[in-house]
């Protein structure tokens, strides 16, 4: 059986800070405990046996604290600030999306632990159905007809509770009805016992989940948890004070309140339209979603947002688990930029470590390290808490498919509700588009896959190693900063894998190669999917897989330009900037059973890179250890001038013919079902040319290449490589574009 995950964990909000900012510690427990806070830089976390090794330095002993247990609650809902009368009419347009016989909220003020209040919902048997209570006594009526699934269907319900007249509608709207033969008109009218006493000044109105709290009352001032979350998409909520309205459309003057959904789409905020009292969303659902009026002629939400009325709800969200700072840490003014954690010691033992990057201040004096390092904390971000490597998945070889859970995996098993990352789907099938750092992400943890952000770590102990002065830059620094980020420094190295970019920081790497920066690209499938962030806090990060790409799940049609901003989302090959432009390849292949060594191409003894070489004993295999057994492995890429790779470019070594048949050629290049046999664009690519402005670019073309560095304590070809760029690359001398025609 595997072993217990941690028993406390925590996260960090800000993931970057600069010099004097502080770092938010918010921290939980499986049980009270007494915990340790202390302050470490990590030199590398990489303990397998390709890498570095653990190693950390304490920083500071910032003390300690008393941790509890603290919820995660997760599920997406809406929540205005109104509350229904005792006679109300109620209407609300929705799209489920998994009915699985699971009772589930729709609209309404319903308080499930006192069976008080007024609620839409969906019953065990997928029907749906109309409740009053009022503590004492609840009435409910249902509809005859089944729901059915992302089918839509507008809902009206009208109570007088001094009548006692109960009335529920179900309209099937035509172009989903005409799928299914779905009844166009259910309604159901009860004459019930007059009386209920529902009143008014009871919780605030709620799409998409009701309130409970066992053991307390709403008006005690404790708080309130929300339960029975909805999976599926809302449209057009509408209240009413009057109960004469079952027969309204959307458009009747007689809603007294009406939630256009359809504006402030990029925010958290919902409109309503005639009294001002508007809502917010909880828990980042997906907004940008077509709604029930989509024609399939609008594909950009700006374009028509009307058709985009629609708010796709699900039960597994979480946007914050919200728990409180238990610890504050000022960043030293004269602390150096690099990659720190917070290690909580807990008083059984128990060590959770959660890093954080110290960039420099960009009015910071003399900040201009020559090597500037760039975390891939947009990647971090997207595979946070990613299921596949704990419970396998068709791309990764047999016994990792079997292998026993670590530490911080069992955790995440153990905690589902933590949410997993842009490699899942929701309950429902849908994908994951929202990855937030309000919560624990297990896997970016020192030592705690080898995947992302462990191994990266190799790379700035290689650079302490060589003796290099660095900073350490990451990717929502950039994104902020732009080109300011990059200028002081005259050479970039990127981690393994910086597979998500945003737009800002894409326009800022362009624009700093073509003012002469150097780069070093250190690893593969780089620059490939474009990404958006909620605001400058960073907390969520927004991916749309569009329909291309090698990806794990597809966005709805229609849905893919992203909510924050309106971009449209997907492979930046796609969008017309592909990684070819900027680091002369791009993704060509992927697989996880093992590596393959480079061979020496005959560029390595072309006199513009032959200083590459330079100590290198070998005239052909290069690099023939690393993770998988060979410095190419895992994620690969090629250089193909047809997709953008510079003509004067000089292939210096690649790595083909070696790999498995497990080594599968990226999706977004295969035309046809069948796979070629001895496909030749299967290959890694090491990469050099000169840019414009004196720079130039060198890049490995694999994921694999940064854990092969540590090989025999740094004592390797693939280090002797990679320390001759550095040498060059942080020479001020320019580099010289060769004239075209001598080629």
């Amino acid at each position: 059986m595997p072993g217990p995950g941690p028993s406390v964990v925590g996260y960090i909000d800000p993931w970057t800070a600069r010099p004097g900012d502080t770092v938010n510690l918010h921290v939980s427990a499986d049980i009270p405990q007494e915990v340790g806070v202390d302050v470490v830089r990590v030199d590398c976390s990489d303990k397998g046996r390709t890498g570095f090794g653990f190693l950390e330095t304490l920083i500071d002993e910032v003390g300690e604290l008393d941790a509890v247990t603290r919820p995660i609650r997760a599920g997406s809902y809406l929540e205005f600030p109104v509350a229904l009368p005792g006679q109300a009419a109620l209407q609300i347009t929705i799209w489920p999306t998994s009915l699985r016989g699971r009772r589930q909220a729709l609209f309404g003020t319903w308080n499930d632990t006192e069976e008080k209040g007024i609620l839409l919902a969906v019953d065990d048997t997928n029907r749906v159905t109309f409740t009053v209570g009022d503590g004492e006594r609840v009435e409910t009526i249902r509809l005859d007809r089944a729901l059915v699934e992302r089918r839509w269907v507008r809902l009206t319900a009208t109570a007088d509770p001094e009548t006692g007249r109960l009335q529920l509608r179900q309209m099937g709207l035509a172009h989903s009805a005409g799928v299914d033969a779905l009844v166009l008109d259910d309604l159901v009218t009860t004459d019930v016992e007059p009386g209920l006493q529902v009143g008014e000044g009871g919780p605030p109105l709620l799409a998409g989940a009701w309130w409970e709290r066992e053991g307390a009352r709403f008006d005690e001032g404790e708080e309130w948890i929300t339960a029975g979350h909805f999976d599926g998409k809302v449209e057009t909520p509408r209240i009413s004070v009057g109960a004469e309205l079952i027969d309204a459309d959307p458009g009747d003057t007689r809603w007294e309140f009406s939630w256009d959904l359809s504006v402030t789409i990029d925010s958290d905020q919902l409109t309503e339209t005639n009294l001002g009292a508007n809502g917010r969303t909880r828990q980042m659902p997906v907004r940008a979603a077509t709604g029930s009026n989509w024609t399939g002629d609008v594909h950009d939400w700006r374009q028509d947002p009307k058709q985009y009325g629609a708010i796709h709800l699900h039960s597994d969200d979480v946007g914050d688990v919200d728990w409180p700072v238990e610890l504050t840490w000022t960043v030293p003014s004269d602390l150096p930029s690099a990659v720190y954690a917070l290690r909580l010691t807990a008083a059984d033992g128990d060590i959770d470590r959660i890093p954080f990057w110290v960039v420099p201040s960009i009015a910071e004096p003399g900040r201009g390290a020559p090597v500037a390092y760039l975390a891939s904390t947009a990647t971090y971000q997207a595979y946070s808490n990613q299921l596949a490597p704990i419970v396998g998945m068709a791309a990764l070889p047999e016994e990792r498919r079997k292998r026993k859970p670590n530490r911080e995996q069992q955790w995440v098993l153990d905690h589902p509700e933590v949410g997993g990352s842009h490699y899942e789907v929701h309950r429902d099938r849908s994908g994951v588009h929202f990855s937030s750092r309000l919560r624990p992400t297990m896997n970016v943890r020192p030592g705690a896959e080898p995947w992302s952000f462990t191994p990266d770590t190799n790379i700035h102990a290689f650079l302490d190693r060589q003796g290099h002065d660095w900073a350490c830059l990451t990717d929502d620094s950039l994104h902020r900063d732009g080109i300011e980020a990059l200028r002081p420094h005259r050479v970039l190295i990127t981690g393994a894998h910086p597979e998500y970019w945003s737009t800002a920081m894409m326009n800022a790497l362009r624009q700093w190669q073509a003012e002469g920066g150097r780069l070093i690209y250190m690893g593969g499938n780089g620059f490939y999917w474009r990404v958006a962030w909620n605001d400058d806090t960073f907390t969520v990060m927004e991916v749309r897989r569009a329909e291309d790409g090698t990806r794990a799940w597809l966005a709805e049609p229609g849905e893919y330009h992203h909510q924050f901003g309106g971009e449209l989302g997907g492979l930046w090959r796609r969008i017309g900037h592909p990684p070819n432009e900027v680091c002369g390849i791009g993704f060509a292949a992927q697989g996880f059973d093992r590596g393959a060594p480079y061979h020496r191409a005959d560029g390595s003894n072309d006199p513009r890179a032959s200083w590459i070489f330079e100590g290198v004993e070998s005239d052909d295999v290069l690099g023939d250890w690393g993770p998988g057994g060979g410095a190419a492995g895992q994620e690969i890429d090629r250089f193909e001038t047809m997709l953008g790779s510079p003509s004067h470019g000089i292939v210096l070594a690649t790595a083909a013919g070696e790999f498995s048949d497990q080594m599968l050629r990226t999706l977004e290049e295969i035309g046809m079902a069948e796979l070629p046999h001895d496909d030749p664009d299967i290959r890694a690519d090491m990469v050099f040319y000169e840019t414009v402005s004196g720079g130039a670019v060198f890049s490995t073309g694999s994921i694999s290449y940064a854990g092969a560095l540590a090989h025999d304590e740094g004592h390797n070809d693939i280090a002797r490589i990679t320390a001759n760029v550095l040498s060059r690359f942080t020479d001020p001398a320019p580099f010289t574009r060769p004239d075209p025609g001598a080629l």
